[in-house]
Protein backbone atom coordinates (compact mmCIF):
# COMPACT_ATOMS: atom_id res chain seq x y z
CA UNK A 1 0.00 0.00 0.00
CA UNK A 2 3.11 2.78 1.12
CA UNK A 3 4.39 2.19 -2.32
CA UNK A 4 1.78 2.72 -4.46
CA UNK A 5 0.71 5.66 -2.46
CA UNK A 6 4.35 6.93 -2.98
CA UNK A 7 4.13 6.79 -6.36
CA UNK A 8 0.92 8.39 -7.07
CA UNK A 9 2.16 11.34 -5.08
CA UNK A 10 5.45 11.31 -7.29
CA UNK A 11 2.70 11.05 -10.29
CA UNK A 12 0.67 13.88 -8.92
CA UNK A 13 3.69 16.01 -8.40
CA UNK A 14 4.98 15.58 -11.84
CA UNK A 15 1.81 16.45 -13.42
CA UNK A 16 1.61 19.16 -10.88
CA UNK A 17 4.59 20.87 -12.70
CA UNK A 18 6.98 19.94 -10.05
CA UNK A 19 10.43 18.84 -11.00
CA UNK A 20 12.24 15.78 -8.87
CA UNK A 21 15.88 14.55 -9.83
CA UNK A 22 16.25 11.69 -11.34
CA UNK A 23 19.08 10.66 -9.56
CA UNK A 24 19.16 10.98 -5.69
CA UNK A 25 21.40 13.87 -4.30
CA UNK A 26 22.53 14.64 -0.80
CA UNK A 27 19.30 16.28 0.31
CA UNK A 28 18.04 12.49 -0.03
CA UNK A 29 19.76 11.64 3.09
CA UNK A 30 19.14 14.58 5.30
CA UNK A 31 21.89 16.71 4.36
CA UNK A 32 21.61 20.46 3.55
CA UNK A 33 24.41 20.44 0.33
CA UNK A 34 22.88 20.08 -2.75
CA UNK A 35 24.24 17.70 -5.13
CA UNK A 36 26.30 15.03 -4.90
CA UNK A 37 29.54 14.59 -3.20
CA UNK A 38 32.72 15.40 -5.19
CA UNK A 39 34.31 11.17 -4.12
CA UNK A 40 30.86 9.53 -5.02
CA UNK A 41 30.92 11.46 -8.75
CA UNK A 42 34.68 10.66 -9.15
CA UNK A 43 33.91 6.62 -8.45
CA UNK A 44 30.87 7.44 -11.11
CA UNK A 45 33.59 8.54 -13.43
CA UNK A 46 36.12 6.36 -12.98
CA UNK A 47 34.25 3.27 -13.42
CA UNK A 48 32.67 4.43 -16.83
CA UNK A 49 35.64 5.58 -17.46
CA UNK A 50 38.08 2.09 -16.60
CA UNK A 51 34.58 0.12 -18.63
CA UNK A 52 34.73 2.42 -21.61
CA UNK A 53 38.09 2.35 -22.08
CA UNK A 54 39.41 -0.89 -20.89
CA UNK A 55 36.51 -3.49 -21.41
CA UNK A 56 34.50 -2.29 -24.49
CA UNK A 57 37.78 -2.17 -26.86
CA UNK A 58 38.90 -5.80 -25.62
CA UNK A 59 35.19 -6.84 -27.26
CA UNK A 60 35.36 -5.35 -30.48
CA UNK A 61 36.12 -8.58 -31.93
CA UNK A 62 32.95 -9.75 -32.40
CA UNK A 63 31.48 -6.24 -34.39
CA UNK A 64 34.54 -6.63 -36.27
CA UNK A 65 33.94 -9.95 -37.69
CA UNK A 66 31.71 -8.89 -40.72
CA UNK A 67 34.44 -6.06 -41.74
CA UNK A 68 37.27 -8.89 -41.50
CA UNK A 69 35.02 -11.15 -43.85
CA UNK A 70 34.54 -8.22 -46.37
CA UNK A 71 37.77 -7.33 -46.97
CA UNK A 72 39.34 -9.19 -50.26
CA UNK A 73 42.84 -8.43 -49.54
CA UNK A 74 42.65 -9.50 -46.39
CA UNK A 75 42.37 -13.16 -47.43
CA UNK A 76 39.84 -14.06 -44.50
CA UNK A 77 38.05 -17.07 -44.16
CA UNK A 78 35.11 -18.73 -42.20
CA UNK A 79 37.56 -20.68 -40.42
CA UNK A 80 39.64 -17.93 -39.23
CA UNK A 81 36.00 -15.74 -38.33
CA UNK A 82 35.25 -19.70 -36.14
CA UNK A 83 38.63 -19.59 -34.74
CA UNK A 84 38.58 -15.84 -33.86
CA UNK A 85 35.19 -16.55 -32.02
CA UNK A 86 36.13 -19.51 -30.16
CA UNK A 87 39.46 -18.46 -29.08
CA UNK A 88 38.47 -14.94 -27.78
CA UNK A 89 36.38 -16.02 -25.09
CA UNK A 90 38.38 -18.58 -23.69
CA UNK A 91 41.60 -16.44 -23.76
CA UNK A 92 39.61 -13.69 -22.18
CA UNK A 93 38.78 -16.43 -19.93
CA UNK A 94 42.44 -17.22 -18.83
CA UNK A 95 43.43 -13.22 -19.15
CA UNK A 96 40.91 -13.12 -16.51
CA UNK A 97 42.13 -16.23 -14.10
CA UNK A 98 45.50 -14.62 -13.90
CA UNK A 99 44.39 -11.37 -13.31
CA UNK A 100 43.03 -12.07 -9.87
CA UNK A 101 46.59 -13.34 -8.40
CA UNK A 102 48.51 -10.68 -10.06
CA UNK A 103 45.85 -7.84 -8.64
CA UNK A 104 46.71 -10.00 -5.26
CA UNK A 105 50.46 -9.77 -5.97
CA UNK A 106 51.39 -6.24 -7.06
CA UNK A 107 48.16 -4.81 -6.48
CA UNK A 108 44.74 -3.86 -8.37
CA UNK A 109 46.46 -0.18 -9.59
CA UNK A 110 49.05 -2.10 -11.07
CA UNK A 111 47.38 -4.88 -12.52
CA UNK A 112 44.92 -2.75 -14.46
CA UNK A 113 47.58 -0.46 -15.58
CA UNK A 114 49.17 -4.03 -17.10
CA UNK A 115 45.87 -4.83 -18.18
CA UNK A 116 45.16 -1.94 -19.92
CA UNK A 117 48.73 -1.14 -21.55
CA UNK A 118 48.58 -5.05 -22.96
CA UNK A 119 44.93 -4.31 -24.26
CA UNK A 120 46.59 -1.26 -26.52
CA UNK A 121 48.87 -2.95 -27.68
CA UNK A 122 46.97 -5.92 -29.19
CA UNK A 123 44.56 -3.36 -30.38
CA UNK A 124 47.38 -1.48 -31.86
CA UNK A 125 48.72 -5.02 -33.65
CA UNK A 126 45.12 -5.77 -34.79
CA UNK A 127 44.72 -2.05 -36.16
CA UNK A 128 47.79 -2.86 -38.40
CA UNK A 129 47.94 -6.54 -39.14
CA UNK A 130 47.72 -7.47 -42.93
CA UNK A 131 47.16 -11.08 -42.15
CA UNK A 132 44.83 -13.05 -40.62
CA UNK A 133 46.79 -15.33 -38.00
CA UNK A 134 48.36 -11.63 -36.95
CA UNK A 135 44.98 -10.78 -36.34
CA UNK A 136 43.58 -13.51 -34.32
CA UNK A 137 47.03 -13.90 -32.39
CA UNK A 138 46.67 -10.12 -31.38
CA UNK A 139 43.02 -11.06 -30.04
CA UNK A 140 44.37 -14.01 -28.23
CA UNK A 141 46.48 -11.15 -26.47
Amino acid sequence: GGLMRDRTVDIASTLAGEVKPLLPTSKDSNDDSAGWSARRIAVIVVTTGTYVIGIMPVHISIPLVPILEDDSDLLWSKSNTHILLSVVPFMEAIGLIALGPLADACGGACAMSWYLGTAAVALVCVAVASEPRFIIAAFMV
